[in-house]
């Protein structure tokens, strides 16, 4: 398995605290992990579906609707437990990740923002 994933991550959790999960779709292959001490909601097999989902609703948003107002920047959707955000790297990678409901999701979007933008340079 190639390093680019997990050293991703790692970089990722040291972003905000806050961060229970983050998941990876880079080539096509699935890669995810979660903070060191946290017990995971849902189990390996609805995180593989999840990831999956995320990735297809992803595209089909770039498909249907960036010839008119652009490419999607990045998504968020609030649940009872966690809030989930998912978002394009410039190599193309799909980012999602799993946060604490506490989190100030503004500060941690311009951290992942900044992120992005220097990770490929």
């Amino acid at each position: 398995m190639d390093s680019f994933p997990s050293s991703i991550s790692e970089k990722v959790f040291q972003i905000n605290s806050s961060i229970r999960f983050v998941g990876i779709l880079h080539k096509g292959e699935l890669h995810y992990s979660y903070k060191k001490g946290i017990t995971p909601y849902i189990d390996e097999e609805k995180t593989k579906k999840s990831l999956k989902q995320a990735a297809k609703r992803w595209e089909e948003r770039k498909q249907l609707l960036s010839t008119d107002i652009g490419n999607p920047i990045y998504s968020i959707t609030m649940y009872e437990a966690v809030k989930r955000i998912i978002m394009e790297l410039k190599d193309g990678s799909i980012l999602l990740l799993s946060t604490e409901l506490e989190v100030d999701h503004e500060r941690l979007l311009l951290d992942l923002m900044n992120f992005k933008e220097s990770m490929f340079q």
